[in-house]
């Protein structure tokens, strides 16, 4: 899933990862690259690659990890463009993925590490929580 949403909105992806044993992994996909070779390649990032492209430093203050670079995007027409939807994507995370936050939990996006958006508004004085019992399944 991340492959092919990724290159709805990109030709290059890059993934690193740092699993909790420390060790780090990487590889780019390149849809040029594919076209080119009339094969699913990929290239496997070596750990001097891995440090060329700066990435170890921000997954390594980790336990574990990833990391997913967008490069060479083709959807997006101007910087305008590009910034309003780097905005709604922030947003849009931070509302998705709040419980996952709340947990003291970290998610960065574009090297900003993103707060929990509570849609429901539960630490709001005027929210009134219904009682466990009054849910019914």
């Amino acid at each position: 899933g991340l492959k092919m949403a990724s290159f709805s909105q990109c030709r290059k992806l890059t993934v690193v990862s740092c699993k909790k044993n420390g060790v780090i992994s990487g590889a780019i996909w390149d849809l040029d690259v594919i076209s080119e070779t009339n094969d699913w390649t990929l290239k496997i990032l070596s750990s001097e690659d891995i440090s060329n492209i700066l990435i170890e430093k921000s997954v390594s203050e980790f336990d574990s990890g990833t990391v997913v670079i967008w490069e060479e995007f083709d959807k997006i027409s101007d910087k305008r463009q590009f910034d309003e939807l780097l905005s709604k994507t922030d947003l849009h995370i931070s509302l998705v993925f709040h419980r996952y936050l709340e947990k003291d939990r970290t998610v960065k996006f574009n090297g900003r590490q993103l707060l929990p958006v509570d849609p429901y508004f539960t630490k709001n004085k005027a929210t009134q929580p219904l009682e466990e019992e009054s849910i019914r399944f």
